[in-house]
């Protein structure tokens, strides 16, 4: 009885083996892939289970297979296309192509009512609150806040760069130096940047925990049930405690500007935060009765939510780019130098004070932050999920699949690009007649494509001018030599970090 028993089991679990391996494990179609292996797809055959980038991944992958080929990212599994034609087809077609489920199932293990978590209806809503927060007319107000924090940041390295210091240490440097200016942003006010400053190394530690333990939940994703992650995330203490230091900091916020709001005239209102504060709803049990197409603002839940993801995601972007492009002026002196130029020409000292009229007439500095963002896009691909069948370049893809749109590729595309795409040449879309300057469209996405583009592209180019423009006004980059400026991509948080080290020697 008992060898009976042994044997059904054993032969349950073969069949069930068999069946999970053919019809999730499995290639399906034409379309060319590596193998999968169970359970795990093509993680450990790829090296990412090691640490190889994605980016790497795909790139290798494409010239394996060609421009179109199925990727199982653990139990995931999507079609990854390569062209500018493809891009464009999928960007274009919003009523078959949405938020890819992928995307969707992993963001909202961390935030359930973020922006990368919801779509439809309940997306518009939420957008209606912060879009007005991200618009360039919006942002540029501030400038001056953005220098500020730049100064301070300047200041600071003055003390300890020079030539006899090879500095390692930039991608956390650059961090935190992002972090201070998003909450000198948001937090516009004297008096609430003070409540900041007051809690500036708590808050900061703590959203580098939250970032930590939500990138593991994230990586954990591909292989686990969601259920289980979120008991992880629940009963983390750690993470409960940074994500209740944060929940306390952002209600005293809105507390307080609820305060300031019903004392002031709309029009008034000049803290960046103000907006997305007005949108929070009177009566939320009402609120929670109706259709998701007849709500209207925010709960206090989904506001401290959307503001602590854009904290954590607008800080962590910025910084990276800025981090690429010093290792780029470390290996391209010659684009400083123009970059220097142009200050100049422009009379630009490091005693000038940058202001939105000046920053408009750097139009090679404009340039070379096209040029950063094709190297280092701020996303480097983007997932979409089919509402209904289509086919793609001969690739019939059905309602539920998954496919990917692989920027970073496009971005080093020979086919797309009449200047060798491998090397940082910002002239490429220099003046009127730049080789590159009529790309294709979609061969360059530096912030995502079609109705769902990053909300926050007109702030963080306009970040990344500033702050390119202010470090060169004050400091010159230099290679750290082949063997610890390597450039080579390592995955740290969510974004792909260079591996660097340069001098840095002030003018």
């Amino acid at each position: 009885m008992l060898l009976t028993t042994i044997v059904v089991i054993l032969s349950f679990i073969i069949v069930l083996y068999f069946y999970l391996k053919i019809k999730y494990f499995t290639l399906r179609g034409i379309a060319p892939g590596l193998k999968p292996q169970f359970l795990l797809g093509n993680v450990l055959q790829t090296g990412v289970l090691d640490g190889e980038s994605l980016v790497n991944v795909y790139s290798k992958l494409q010239k394996d297979y060609g421009d179109i080929f199925q990727f199982w990212l653990g139990t995931y599994h999507f079609y990854v296309f390569n062209k500018a034609e493809h891009a464009q087809q999928i960007f274009s077609n919003r009523q078959i192509y949405d938020l890819g489920d992928i995307v969707q199932n992993s963001f909202s293990l961390i935030y359930e009512h973020g922006f990368f978590a919801i779509k439809s209806a309940k997306y518009k809503r939420h957008a209606r609150a912060f879009m007005p927060l991200l618009r360039k007319n919006k942002v540029t107000k501030h400038l001056n806040k953005i220098v500020d924090s730049m100064d301070k940041f300047i200041s600071n390295w003055k003390t300890y760069n020079g030539p006899h210091y090879l500095n390692s240490k930039i991608v956390e440097e650059t961090q935190s130096l992002s972090f201070d200016i998003l909450m000198a942003l948001l937090l516009s006010d004297k008096d609430l940047h003070e409540v900041y400053i007051n809690r500036q190394q708590v808050l900061s530690s703590a959203l580098q925990t939250v970032s930590d333990i939500n990138y593991s939940a994230l990586s954990l994703s591909i292989f686990l049930p969601s259920c289980l992650l979120r008991m992880y995330l629940r009963f983390n203490r750690k993470y409960q405690k940074a994500q209740n230091i944060w929940r306390e900091f952002i209600n005293d916020i809105i507390n307080r500007e609820l305060d300031r709001l019903r004392q002031i005239e709309k029009h008034e209102r000049t803290n960046l935060i103000a907006s997305v504060v007005a949108s929070l709803q009177t009566d939320e049990a009402k609120e929670m009765k109706k259709r998701e197409e007849e709500k209207q603002g925010l709960s206090r839940e989904e506001l401290f939510q959307e503001i602590l993801s854009i904290i954590e995601a607008g800080t962590d972007p910025p910084a990276t780019a800025i981090s690429w492009w010093i290792y780029y002026m470390s290996k391209y002196p010659v684009v400083q130098e123009k970059i220097k130029q142009e200050l100049m020409a422009n009379g630009i000292t490091k005693e000038t004070y940058l202001t939105n009229e000046l920053l408009e007439k750097l139009q090679y500095v404009d340039c070379v932050v096209k040029e950063l963002l094709r190297h280092a896009p701020i996303f480097s691909s983007t997932m979409k999920t089919l509402k209904q069948n289509d086919e793609i370049d001969g690739i019939k893809l059905a309602k539920g699949d998954t496919v990917l749109v692989a920027y970073y590729n496009m971005h080093k595309d020979k086919r797309y690009w009449k200047l060798d795409p491998i090397q940082f040449i910002p002239e490429r879309f220099f003046g009127l007649d730049a080789k590159d300057k009529d790309h294709h469209r979609y061969a360059l996405n530096t912030f995502g494509g079609g109705p769902r583009q990053c909300m926050g592209q007109d702030l963080a180019r306009l970040l990344l001018k500033t702050m390119i423009t202010r470090l060169m006004q004050h400091f010159t980059f230099v290679d750290g030599g082949p063997e610890k400026n390597t450039g080579r991509h390592f995955q740290l948080g969510e974004t792909m970090k260079p591996d660097m080290a340069v001098y840095i020697y002030c003018d």
